[in-house]
């Protein structure tokens, strides 16, 4: 189940990396900390527990990426508008 449900996390952080995001990703991973965080010291002291949180990391780290991927196209499409704007007129 961890691959199913780390390869949504690991992609965005490529998009991320790429567009030149670290302020997204570092907030992601925050939150994701916080998560995992209040789940392992709720439930500590079994390996289910510690598996579980990680997957929680997983999940909410993909999710606030996924919520602020919109933002990353609005500035990409301002970027491109701005030094191209002959490229986007001919579409």
């Amino acid at each position: 189940i961890a691959p199913l449900l780390s390869i949504t996390a690991y992609l965005m952080d490529g998009v991320f990396v790429g567009a030149t995001q670290p302020r997204e990703m570092r907030n992601a991973t925050f939150l994701a900390l916080l998560a995992f965080w209040a789940l392992a010291h709720a439930f500590s002291g079994s390996n289910n527990c510690l598996w579980a949180a990680y997957l929680l990391h997983l999940l909410v780290r993909a999710a606030a990426l996924l919520i602020w991927y919109p933002r990353v196209e609005l500035k990409a499409e301002k970027t491109l508008q701005d030094k191209f704007p002959a490229l986007l007129a001919s579409t």
